[in-house]
């Protein structure tokens, strides 16, 4: 098949794929699975199995390309570094946040954050983006830093300026660096109180410890890892969150089932909207060696574009992959850091896939599942406008606003 097409390069630009990118990537899987966008000077994929064959090789596609997004706004970030590298330094966090540590430290903060969240939104008509969607996941990062109640405000505002100092304009870049600047000093005087007392069994400790190797981070690095898992940890479950409660309230069998404690139904709800809707819609890689793709040379230090929203989309894979259904076979259940492609069914994309796997996806599933709960059971949700569509906004595939009606809480 050729890699090139009658496709407009604007075409992935203008306002109408922004409401609607699913039939432009449709038309690129059948007619340019490997397209160049020459406004931005990036080869896009939109295949599954292309897709996932990047994301598992980061010795050819590499995370560096992220050094200057993330580098004025969040700093030197162990989520820029491949290889062995990465490996050794994601393993000071990704193992406190599955399995038994998920179930002893996690889930309790989990299950009290929830708690406040739901009871403090108001009664009646409320915006649920920002007070349910941001501060749940933003209020869960808190208490895993252990920041004091009369700080997790700040924190939280913090975390969503460098957030939003990512993807926005002059004024939000502006404000995400001096978010961190301010963060990082905290970030400073809490490890020096650490180097003298000790500290708790917390994110900031796994940070400051020393690793398999014995191996220590300086101070500077610590730093801006804090800023990228403390706007990381809230603003992508916030933009999940969005998603699942979309698909939530456009099916009240769905919403109902979620109300009364599902939990089995929930999880299927939750892994068929990260399919459906991923929130990150595209990642980016940068070539590390000359690459071929559909006899075509991708030249050293080009920008690989995956489209993950387009994968997970994709009619080889998915049937009629535009319907909703948490029933369907198709997708495998939960997620999978290898990535699952068998048994006539495949993995979401949602998190990523192999190295760069997110070390926090059981953490955001725990999230969802405790918070829509209890936000169901507790303050029965009612649409008090139309819901808004999906879009691609702020580089995310998501809805800016979810205007409801909540019932008085217990």
């Amino acid at each position: 098949m050729s890699a090139r097409s009658a496709i407009d390069p604007a075409a992935l630009h203008d306002d109408a794929f922004c409401r609607d990118p699913f039939p432009v990537w449709e038309r690129l899987r059948h007619e340019a699975p490997l397209f160049h966008d020459t406004i931005d000077d990036v080869y896009v994929l939109t295949r599954y199995d292309d897709v996932a064959s990047v994301l598992r090789d980061d010795a050819t596609y590499s995370t560096w390309i992220y050094k200057t997004w993330f580098g004025d706004v969040m700093g030197d970030t162990f989520a820029q570094h491949d290889g062995e590298r990465h490996t050794r330094e994601r393993a000071r966090i990704a193992p406190h946040l599955v399995g038994a540590p998920l179930d002893r430290l996690l889930r309790p903060t989990v299950e009290a954050v929830s708690v406040e969240v739901v009871r403090e939104l108001p009664k009646g008509n409320i915006d649920l983006i920002g007070p349910f969607t941001f501060r749940l996941p933003g209020l869960v990062m808190a208490s895993l830093f252990t920041i004091p109640a009369s700080e997790r405000a700040r924190f939280l505002e913090l975390a969503g300026a460098i957030s939003l100092g990512l993807v926005g304009g002059e004024d939000e870049l502006a404000a995400g660096r001096a978010a961190r600047s301010e963060l990082e000093k905290w970030t400073t005087l809490r490890l020096a109180e650490r180097r003298s007392d000790g500290g708790p069994d917390d994110l900031l400790e796994w940070l400051r410890g020393p690793d398999a190797t014995g191996a220590v981070l300086d101070d500077d690095y610590i730093c801006t890892n804090v800023n990228f898992l403390a706007a990381a940890g809230s603003s992508t479950v916030d933009y999940a969150l969005r998603n699942v409660l979309w698909v939530l309230l456009a099916h009240p069998d769905l919403a109902a089932a979620a109300g009364e404690g599902n939990v089995e139904l929930l999880d299927r709800a939750v892994t068929e909207a990260f399919r459906f809707a991923p929130p990150v819609p595209y990642e980016g890689r940068i070539t590390t060696e000359d690459v071929e793709w559909y006899d075509r040379t991708i030249p050293r230090g080009s920008i690989v574009r995956v489209a993950l929203a387009s994968a997970t989309n994709d009619e080889a894979v998915f049937a009629d992959p535009r319907r909703f259904d948490p029933a369907r076979s198709d997708v495998w259940a939960g997620d999978s850091r290898g990535g699952i492609r068998r048994d006539r069914s495949a993995s979401h994309l949602a998190f990523g896939l192999g190295s760069h796997f997110c070390a926090g996806y059981k953490l955001s599933r725990l999230e969802a599942r405790e918070g829509l709960t209890r936000l169901f059971r507790d303050r029965r949700p009612r649409l008090a406008e139309p819901l808004p569509p999906l879009r691609i906004h702020q580089h995310h595939l998501t809805i800016p606003c979810l205007r409801v009606t909540l019932a008085q809480g217990g």
